[in-house]
């Protein structure tokens, strides 16, 4: 935009000196005319900025010299006049470009802070999955009130990292493996099926085994019983203290028990990171 108002202001510069050549040479024929009306304009030199040459000169302050003063500051006057809207006229370009350049850096900022927020969320989730695993909270704590005592029963779980096979009507399940402390059973220890089936333990008749290795060391048989109520999906160790110790020091325990007509299975559990009691 700046050269084409560049370039408008030179053809308006060389238009006005044009008009003042033709006010000169205007001037100057009616000055021939008065004193020598046989002598021709045209065989004068005349130009702007230029001296007239064999041309008897008129005294300062005659009506053709006042007329081209007259013309000669009108059109400094317009080119000035010119030059300043020029010079103030908004730049619509400069003006988009400095709109656009505005929009562009809005826009930056919002994806500086986007990218910033996914960032941070990042950090915070392989922050929490670090901790997690430090610290063992694959464990999951839980404490309800009794409401009779006001007592509270607290619990620690984890789930199995694989799962055992059931035959229909079953299905292929994930165990889990608990510790609990409450007012009315005290301190226990059981295993459990995530969803239904029949683990082989009718403590009625005579304990059944359980199975459990811890990390490479030898497997060692642990007494179970069954639930009070029956329930099939549910086993109990009967030396729950001894079973904690040995969790406490491993960051691996394998527990096998018998399932109705499936045979001896096991599930593994990462148990690292227990913290008992529970905070």
């Amino acid at each position: 935009m700046g050269a084409r108002l560049s370039d408008d202001i030179k053809e308006q510069i060389a238009a006005l000196k044009e008009q003042l050549a033709q006010l000169e040479k205007k001037a100057l024929e009616e000055d021939v005319k008065k004193e020598n009306p046989k002598v021709s304009v045209d065989n004068a030199s005349v130009g702007f900025g230029n001296e007239v040459s064999d041309l008897p000169r008129e005294p300062k302050g005659s009506d053709s010299t006042l007329k081209w003063m007259f013309g000669t500051g009108a059109a400094i006057v317009v080119l000035f006049l010119i030059m300043s809207i020029a010079n103030k006229s908004p730049n619509p370009s400069t003006q988009n470009s400095t709109l656009n350049n505005s929009s562009s850096a809005n826009a930056l900022n919002v994806a500086d802070e986007v990218a910033k927020t996914a960032q941070d969320a990042t950090n915070a989730v392989a922050e929490a999955a670090g901790n997690t695993e430090k610290s063992g909270t694959k464990w999951e704590y839980d404490s309800s009130s009794d409401g009779m005592s006001d007592i509270q029963t607290k619990t620690a779980c984890i789930e199995s990292e694989d799962m055992i096979i059931q035959s229909a009507p079953y299905e292929p399940t994930h165990t889990r493996l608990c510790f609990r402390k409450s007012p009315k059973y005290g301190f226990d220890a059981y295993f459990t099926l995530e969803s239904d089936g029949q683990i082989l333990c009718q403590s009625y008749v005579e304990p059944c085994t359980i199975t459990v290795r811890f990390d490479k060391n030898a497997a060692q048989s642990f007494s179970g019983t069954s639930a009070s109520d029956n329930s099939s999906d549910i086993v109990f160790f009967v030396n729950a203290q001894r079973l904690l110790s040995s969790v406490l020091k491993s960051k691996q325990t394998r527990v096998q028990v018998e399932l109705f007509q499936n045979g001896n299975q096991a599930t593994t559990f990462n148990t690292e990171g227990l913290v008992w009691p529970p905070k």
